[in-house]
């Protein structure tokens, strides 16, 4: 690792480094973040981002370059992402399961040579590094990434190979501003951050709080899904928001049901990343009567576009939620399958918002996406959500346009999981099926024609899928066939009859 000639340093995410500093010296025992059961301060926090920033520099790499960060979720991580953004580098935030199949494809689609761990030992700041051997790294594309984006984050990685999304300061600074007015963040804020810190989530239940000088409650990611755990964490910290997918209050209400917790004191409930159902919002509406709920719209590209906000009587009783209002600044428009722009019945969602990414980090799937308005000088993004506007106004969801469906807020393409499949030697053909569950959402079930001679092997089939695509698009069940796949008149595997030939 060598070092470059030295170069004025511009400090990414400034907004976010200079409040959290501020608060440091301002309220220094105020709590930054709750993790295994200790309460770390700001002052704790800007400490250790200290002791990470003297470890980082010590390691002598390029500067300003693009570097990877581990999401493990814990403080230290929070730390050195703290000290790579006062030290000018641009993180890329991947998953700890990231496939090792794909890594190598996602760094170099980001210009990233260097992946970086936080793992502290004996009480001291220390830094693992990685480093990716690609001679096709493209030190333009390198350069433009550290000059430009603050930020990294990665899309869902449905086709194997996940997009790499490059926040802007602009939108990342905007976004802490409106999540700040919106939801009352400031001191004495305590928010639950249950999703990873790869995911855009984070922006919100993480950097947002801490930007307000608030408290970051984390959920261990190895108890995510202990009803248990989840409750008595709520109970014993309090929080006032709480931010998730339906998995994290399906196992919240029924945790609380088992331990009989009673009604709970939250004043702002955020659903987000899949549709609610009914009987959920109901179960949630017993459990938090007087909380306001929030139903947020949105994905990695343009984080946040559409709130709709209600009380339990509604958010409960109400037979789907509408999308509801535009972001303060966001604009949209429905485009139907003609291409022509309309104000009623079926559409895709396109949207604008003011914390809208600068694209991807390749250029080709960037101008597929994102166009440009000349009429309206403003930048819009395709989501790829079809949604049906009734004759009240209302807008409703009313799923994709391709065969894409949410897994535990992780848009998931079907199709490719599929192509995973096929290049298994196990794999002659097969089928990939959500099925909706009332805890998880939904569940994906695999359907599978073997080659000939070749044994039915769950286990080997989903490593394989596990080491080739994101954890929430590997199939939880597989079911396997002797005989072809049953075919419609067009010769195409007939996905109602399959669906219909299997237990569940």
């Amino acid at each position: 690792m060598q070092q470059n000639s030295k170069v004025t340093r511009e400090m990414k995410l400034r907004t976010l480094t200079t409040s959290i500093r501020s608060w440091a010296e301002q309220r220094p025992n105020d709590t930054a973040v709750v993790a295994d059961d200790k309460n770390w301060t700001y002052q704790d926090l800007v400490l250790l981002a200290n002791d990470y920033k003297s470890e980082f520099e010590n390691l002598h790499l390029a500067e300003h370059s693009p570097v990877a960060v581990t999401a493990k979720k814990t403080v230290d991580t929070l730390a050195l992402m703290i000290a790579l953004g006062e030290l000018g580098h641009t993180p890329l935030v991947v998953s700890p399961d990231l496939g090792s199949a794909v890594k190598p494809e996602v760094f170099l689609s980001a210009g990233v040579v260097y992946e970086l761990s936080a793992d502290r030992t004996t009480g001291r700041a220390n830094i693992s590094v990685s480093t990716i051997q690609n001679e096709k790294i493209d030190a333009d594309l390198n350069t433009k990434i550290s000059k430009d984006s603050p930020l990294m984050l990665t899309t869902s990685g449905t086709t194997g190979i996940p997009k790499v999304v490059c926040l802007s300061e602009m939108g990342i600074s905007a976004f802490f501003s409106w999540a700040k007015s919106f939801f009352h963040l400031g001191h004495g804020s305590k928010v639950l951050s249950y999703a990873p810190l790869n995911f855009d989530l984070s922006l919100f239940d993480v950097w947002a709080t801490l930007s307000a000088g608030g408290a970051v409650i984390f959920v261990d990611p190895a108890k995510a899904t202990s009803s248990d755990y989840l409750i008595s964490l709520v109970q014993r910290t309090q929080p006032n928001v709480i931010q998730g997918v339906p998995l994290l209050y399906s196992l919240l209400c029924e945790g609380n049901d088992r331990l009989g917790g009673g009604e709970h004191d939250v004043d702002h409930i955020l659903v987000t990343g899949d549709v609610t159902p009914k009987l959920l919002r109901k179960r949630m509406a017993e459990m938090y009567p007087d909380s306001q709920f929030h139903n947020v719209y949105g994905c990695t590209e343009t984080n946040d576009s559409f709130v709709h906000t209600s009380m339990a009587n509604e958010f409960s009783d109400v037979e789907s939620l509408p999308l509801g209002n535009p972001i303060e600044g966001s604009v949209h428009r429905i485009v139907d399958k003609d291409g022509e722009i309309t104000m009623h019945g079926v559409g895709e969602l396109h949207t604008s918002t003011p914390f809208l990414a600068q694209g991807y980090t390749s250029n080709q799937k960037t101008l597929s996406t994102f166009y440009w308005d000349d009429v309206e000088k403003r930048r819009y993004y395709r989501t790829g959500d079809m949604v049906s506007i009734g004759t009240d106004g209302v807008m409703t969801l009313q799923g994709r346009s391709d065969h894409i469906v949410k897994v535990r807020g992780v848009r998931t393409n079907l199709r490719d999981i599929e192509c995973t499949l096929a290049q298994s030697n196990l794999v002659e053909e097969s089928i990939v099926f959500p099925v909706n569950d009332e805890v998880e959402g939904v569940i994906l079930h695999a359907v599978v024609k073997t080659n000939e001679g070749q044994e039915p092997n769950g286990f080997t089939l989903r490593l394989h899928c596990s080491e080739n695509l994101p954890l929430t698009s590997v199939p939880r069940r597989f079911h396997f066939l002797n005989n072809p796949l049953p075919r419609t008149s067009t010769g195409k595997p007939d996905r109602q009859a399959i669906m219909n030939s299997i237990e569940l």
